[in-house]
């Protein structure tokens, strides 16, 4: 599978087993500094990221059209329209996807900014959403050794390959489990699954 993340391009070679075997990101609710990590709390239940085995966390932020020179905006505008109204799920901002290991099994969690309770930072409490992802960001590496993969910043939405192929048909090859995730998702999850094999 040809995997490219902002500038960085690579060939990664994953059985579709793997890739559907990914725990599915949960959408957090709240975050909660604890004195050795953090608590993020789900629709699902609390995952406690303390004392985990391991973690891997995925930072990604779409690269938007105010990002781009302006004559780009003019050739995408259409376009990126046309895929927000199809791909509603898929984030429009800042995200921050933790992966942690306990008791041998992997648990994920994606906060949101705007869909996050960050109260739970006290007088860590940034004024803005993204001074919080950073604040957790910070607490996770200054607790434990945690890999920060950020190669989902600045990333341009695709439904297609290079060569044109509808996204969902490639992944439905690999998996039915897998068919219906979106490029950010099946970013992360790729971005997972290398950073857990280092």
């Amino acid at each position: 599978m040809l995997s490219r993340f902002g500038s960085q391009t690579a060939t990664i070679w994953i059985r579709g087993s793997l890739l559907a075997a990914v725990p599915p990101l949960e959408p957090a609710t709240a975050v909660k500094l604890e004195p050795d990590g953090v608590t993020i709390t789900t629709a699902e239940g609390e995952l406690p990221v303390v004392g985990v085995e391991r973690a891997v966390v995925v930072l990604g932020e779409p690269w938007t059209l105010q990002d781009r020179p302006s004559a780009a905006h003019e050739r995408r505008e259409s376009g990126s329209k046309h895929l927000a109204d199809q791909h509603a799920a898929e984030p429009t901002g800042m995200f921050l996807d933790v992966y942690a290991k306990r008791a041998e099994r992997w648990h994920a969690a994606r906060i949101i900014p705007g869909s996050v309770d960050f109260s739970g930072l006290g007088d860590q409490m940034q004024p803005s959403a993204r001074g919080n992802i950073r604040t957790v960001i910070t607490t996770l590496r200054s607790r434990f050794e945690v890999l920060v993969d950020e190669r989902l910043v600045k990333v341009t939405y695709r439904d297609t390959t290079a060569s044109g192929t509808p996204l969902r048909h490639v992944l439905g090859g690999i998996s039915e489990d897998v068919a219906s995730l979106g490029m950010f998702e099946l970013g992360s999850r790729l971005a997972f699954l290398t950073a857990k094999a280092r």
